[in-house]
């Protein structure tokens, strides 16, 4: 599998083009015009994330985080983001509040599998991997994901069925794919 490892812990992408440009100018005038809006300021700190600003992407979805202390959403960013951040025990933590507060939104339990990954805990990222499949099955980056654990443990018979079930659900899913030797 070689530095699948890697490639699967692709939690968000950060795009340096012009698109970013135009896409942070709409989100923080979209929160100037709707500031008391948790989404609003969710969205703008999507958009500073992938600008390359993760302390300020926090700082926004803290203020987010104030007026709606409900959203799964919101928990699940802030969680990608402490990951990517090199913090693991903040990245845990929000990532499983938003798993909690809504357990049919798959996202945080997909993460927390991938953080898991990135901590070389193997058994505890097919866990929570397995949670999310048991209730969406047909989840294209979770089979992926689960591939990359089972590989990493050795269990290649494993992870290539869950390469190759990866791409039968998405078949232009380049990690799968790479994943596979393709």
């Amino acid at each position: 599998v070689g530095d699948s490892k890697l490639a699967a812990i692709a939690f968000a992408r950060v795009d340096t083009s012009a698109r970013i440009g135009a896409v942070l100018t709409y989100a923080t005038d979209l929160a100037k015009q709707s500031p008391r809006s948790a989404l609003a300021l969710m969205l703008k700190a999507d958009a500073i994330m992938r600008a390359g600003r993760s302390k300020e992407a926090l700082g926004v979805l803290g203020e987010a985080a104030k007026l709606d202390d409900r959203s799964a959403l919101i928990f699940n960013l802030r969680g990608i983001i402490h990951a990517l951040s090199g913090s693991p025990p903040e990245a845990a933590a929000d990532l499983t509040r938003a798993a909690d507060l809504d357990k049919s939104f798959i996202d945080p339990q997909v993460n927390l599998g991938l953080l898991s990954l990135m901590g070389d805990d193997f058994s505890a990222a097919i866990d929570a991997i397995e949670k999310a499949l048991s209730l969406v099955p047909g989840h294209p980056l979770a089979h992926n994901a689960l591939g990359v654990a089972y590989a990493e443990m050795g269990l290649s018979g494993e992870a290539e069925d869950h390469f190759k079930q990866a791409l039968a659900l998405a078949p232009g899913l380049r990690i799968a794919r790479d994943n596979l030797g393709l």
